[in-house]
């Protein structure tokens, strides 16, 4: 139950249960005081009555004109009472049916004899159940007043919490953050926008700090690597050299340009956000396809792995060349690790890269892991390549997939949401 819905309702509950204690006080209070003024104004009036017929000089004129007077002996006979008021005892007995009215009745002994006054409050009645009517529509109103209230002041008492709710939804992680606490001046949704102020400084400066070690480590694996290039260049200008030298040398080249290029991509992703911005014009995607697909191809000379090309579509992709290569490179070195034998397809239609494989299929482990925000788990279970995949295409906003197919084996498929056909 919502915050909101939970204090509205809390406010009409104790407003129902204040009325219905004030409600019940008023109309215990209301009999305990109508009791009294009837016992008081008919033992008034039946002693009048009394003493009065005892002096045989009665005047009617001055008794109440609704009261009538019966007595009788209760040791001897009380047939001169009308039966269904005989049997009541000594006291005051209200709302009671006599001839068809409704009267108030006292009986009270007063020497041998016991007399019955009884009083017609049928029309007193009448005016008190009107009055009644009136009560309840009253207590309608205000219980619709208590309701509309309840829900108002729940409204009330929690704007400003949604309001700090729907101020962290549209905090974006590129935007400097600006603290909030200022804002509010409620004690209580200022000390938690004050929390929320503390995390996101805190926050940031543990992401500065992360960003920093990987962009100096990024940039310290440089020199590494241009010293194992160098070297490799060095030795290729050998003359003689022989033959069995050559094809490792081809072969520290290209892993030194593709540890080149994934430096690169490293320090792309340490940016606060991947943007589309800065560069000046698109990338024609189909030709880094193709470079990608000819380097693996070159790979697979001692495998029983065939790496095939379906059409590629000329496609411009705006985002670097080298975080292209690196995604392409990602998904279809993936592809053949995951293959003893058998066949990868790779093709880009209508601005979709697919590659294909005839493998086993991808383990439910992998492929849950690849929508999980982990990145501890989903470079255990998949390794690092699926996770940059996953980050590059969650910078630019684009589609990525990874699913079985029926016929046996996976497809990673990247649809690209910003792009132009040539």
């Amino acid at each position: 139950m919502q915050l909101r819905a939970r204090i509205s309702l809390t406010l009409f509950i104790f407003s129902v249960i204040v009325a219905l204690v004030i409600g019940t006080v008023g109309h215990v209070a209301n009999e305990r005081i109508e009791e009294e003024i009837w016992l008081q104004m008919l033992n008034s009036e039946l002693e009048f009555q009394v003493r009065r017929s005892n002096q045989e000089d009665i005047n009617t004129s001055e008794k109440l004109p609704q009261t009538t007077l019966y007595q009788g002996d209760p040791l001897k006979s009380l047939d001169s009472v009308p039966a269904n008021i005989r049997h009541l005892d000594v006291g005051l007995h209200d709302e009671l049916m006599f001839n068809d009215l409704e009267v108030c009745v006292l009986v009270k002994d007063i020497g041998p004899n016991r007399y019955f006054l009884v009083f017609d409050i049928t029309d007193l009645e009448e005016a008190e159940h009107a009055s009644d009517l009136v009560a309840v529509l009253v207590i309608m109103i205000v219980v619709g007043l208590v309701v509309w209230s309840s829900i108002y002041l729940g409204q009330w008492l929690t704007r400003p919490i949604y309001d700090l709710a729907r101020k962290v939804e549209t905090f974006s992680p590129s935007d400097k953050y600006q603290p909030i606490a200022d804002n509010y001046r409620d004690h209580e949704v200022r000390k938690i926008a004050e929390a929320i102020d503390s995390f996101f400084v805190r926050l940031g400066l543990f992401i500065k700090r992360e960003r920093e070690f990987i962009s100096m480590a990024s940039h310290e694996f440089r020199t590494p690597l241009a010293v194992i290039a160098g070297a490799r260049d060095v030795l290729s200008a050998v003359p003689d050299l022989p033959q069995k030298a050559l094809k490792p040398l081809d072969r520290i080249k290209r892993v030194t340009e593709e540890l080149n290029e994934m430096v690169s991509v490293l320090l792309l992703l340490t940016k606060e956000e991947l943007s589309t911005s800065n560069l000046k014009e698109p990338q024609r995607f189909d030709l880094v396809l193709s470079s990608v697909v000819e380097t693996h191809r070159e790979l697979l000379v001692s495998k029983n792995i065939s790496l095939e090309c379906c059409s590629f579509e000329p496609t411009q992709v705006s985002a670097p060349q080298a975080l292209l290569r690196v995604l392409a490179s990602n998904l279809v070195r993936n592809a053949i690790q995951h293959m003893v034998s058998g066949t990868v397809t790779v093709s880009l239609k209508d601005h979709e890269l697919q590659v294909k494989d005839s493998g086993t299929g991808v383990p439910p482990e992998i492929r849950d892991s690849i929508n999980k925000t982990s990145v501890r788990e989903l470079v255990t279970t998949s390794g690092l390549g699926l996770y940059i995949v996953r980050r590059i295409t969650e910078g630019y906003g684009w589609e990525f997939q990874l699913l079985n197919r029926k016929e046996g084996g996976t497809i990673a498929a990247v649809s690209f949401s910003e792009r132009e056909s040539s």
